[in-house]
């Protein structure tokens, strides 16, 4: 029988695994999240006590992760903020599938009253394979 080195074994599971941040169905460690007033939904892994998040990210996004929820028990939760109200490098603002930051499959949209601050999600267009009754509205806790 081959032994897998711990490296390849590493591998291994990321690629089972895939990402935090991807659509539903979610990883054991996330939940579906959907923000107050944004139509997109995406998979959401709790803050730590310190207030970090998993920086793991979808392949082709470049904006991090933050500690930028709150659910209404209290409970902190993490997502991909974007510059939604600027232009991207097609020349148009705010809702884009595949705008730089979020990558080619996830949407900025814009979060109402944040002053051109965007969530990277999916949008509810994209299909997804999610009970909307098990979907966590939160709100965005810090605006920086």
């Amino acid at each position: 029988m081959m032994k897998l080195t711990p490296l390849l074994s590493a591998l291994l599971l990321v690629a089972v695994n895939g990402s935090h941040y991807e659509k539903p169905p979610c990883q054991s460690d996330e939940k579906a999240v959907q923000i107050m007033g944004v139509e997109g939904i995406f998979c959401s892994p709790l803050c730590s006590d310190a207030g970090k998040c998993p920086m793991d990210v979808p392949d082709g996004v470049t904006a991090a992760p933050s500690c930028a929820l709150k659910a209404p028990t209290g409970e902190g939760y993490c997502a991909i903020l974007c510059s939604a109200g600027n232009e991207n490098e097609n020349g148009l603002r705010g809702v884009v599938v595949g705008a730089g930051q979020c990558g080619p499959k996830m949407t900025c949209s814009p979060i109402p009253n944040s002053g051109g601050l965007g969530l990277c999600d999916y949008s509810e267009s994209q299909q997804l394979m999610v009970d909307m009754n098990s979907v966590i509205q939160v709100g965005v806790a810090t605006v920086d």
